[in-house]
């Protein structure tokens, strides 16, 4: 297996779908690969190699972590799936997002607006997130959204009365012992860079006609900040969407989370049941903050916008993680049928 996936990602990498990667498989108790390949800055003055324990953006990965805790949470009966947003937030007043379940927030259900720039405006999450409902009629079936994790967040730091931060070291860093997750910025000389300022949102907020002045320079890639406009713009750097920075053996460990549905250390973490509903289809293709599609062959899975992606297979007690900077080029591309190409050679390979 090795071989043939260093021969593919350097293919990939000689064919500028990214710079580079870092691949993390673990089956059982088994690290079968832990390799990195490539370059995690690649400019014209700084050519830094990719190691196996640098750091990335892991963008939406970083909904997966606040679903764990969410599940955490529920395991605690602190809440149920049924639970509204309006019974979790009582700064939430507007009916529409108060009836809101934290089942249709975690399935991307819940029918809210797919992303919104909060950024160009200084006014309260929630007195925002009220006009754009108000202006975006809710649809029907699964709608991906930023906005439902966004949510989730809130209901995390009401629930627990901490911060984001002090919640993640609390039910993921500590436990898990995943020491290099947290969210930025990070100054170190092992992360893995990302866009040239936040050119594709620009590019969005224009098909959209909203004006904002604050971007980050074009001309200088984005290392150690969060590259999502709303969590560096609007949440300094801590969101429920994203924000998060990890190496890939932290990652695997919330794979493993999963692939020993529950269980840490032998005894009980989260639910058995309510993991088990995690990664099951519950409507559409999305379980419980995971995905089940055709880019992995079995299990369920996320992706990262960065050029992120965690795969669990727990029939097999099978996590892989595959972190690129796919951002990090001139014209960055969808690199699904490259994930899935990989997902599949691995998959032959277990």
């Amino acid at each position: 297996m090795d071989e043939k996936v260093k021969v593919f990602i350097e293919s990939q990498i000689h064919a500028g779908v990214f710079p580079g990667a870092v691949v993390y498989v673990k089956k059982d108790n088994t690290v079968l690969l832990h390799e990195a390949y490539g370059k995690a800055l690649n400019t014209k003055d700084d050519k830094r190699d990719m190691n196996k324990d640098t750091l990335f953006d892991i963008a939406s990965l970083t909904k997966v972590v606040i679903t764990t805790i969410i599940l955490k949470l529920i395991s605690e009966n602190k809440f149920s799936l049924h639970s509204t947003v309006a019974e979790l937030l009582p700064a939430v007043t507007d009916e529409s997002i108060g009836t809101i379940s934290l089942q249709q927030l975690l399935t991307h259900s819940s029918g809210l607006l797919d992303w919104y720039p909060f950024y160009s405006s200084s006014e309260d999450f929630y007195n925002q997130l009220v006009k754009i409902v108000s202006t975006n009629e809710k649809t029907e079936g699964v709608r991906y959204s930023d906005l439902n994790y966004m949510l989730l967040a809130e209901i995390v730091k009401e629930s627990t009365k901490r911060s984001l931060q002090e919640a993640l070291n609390q039910y993921i860093r500590i436990p898990l012992n995943a020491k290099t997750m947290s969210y930025g910025p990070v100054v170190s000389n092992n992360v893995a860079a990302t866009e040239f300022g936040n050119r594709i949102e620009q590019n969005m907020c224009k098909e959209r006609n909203v004006s904002f002045s604050g971007w980050r320079d074009i001309n200088l890639p984005i290392c150690g900040q969060v590259n999502d406009g709303n969590a560096y713009y609007y949440f300094k750097g801590v969101s429920g969407h994203a924000g998060l920075f990890a190496d890939a053996e932290d990652l695997s460990k919330i794979g493993e989370v999963y692939t020993n549905l529950g269980k840490l250390d032998g005894k009980e973490y989260i639910s058995q049941s309510i993991v088990e509903q995690a990664i099951a289809k519950q409507i559409g293709t999305r379980g419980l903050g995971w995905e089940l599609s055709d880019i992995y062959p079995t299990g369920c899975g996320h992706t990262g916008f960065t050029g992120t992606s965690l795969w669990i297979d727990p029939v097999r007690r099978l996590t892989v993680v595959v972190l690129t900077n796919r951002l990090h080029t001139d014209s960055p591309q969808n690199i699904n049928a490259f994930r899935r190409k990989l997902h599949e050679m691995i998959d032959a390979a277990v």
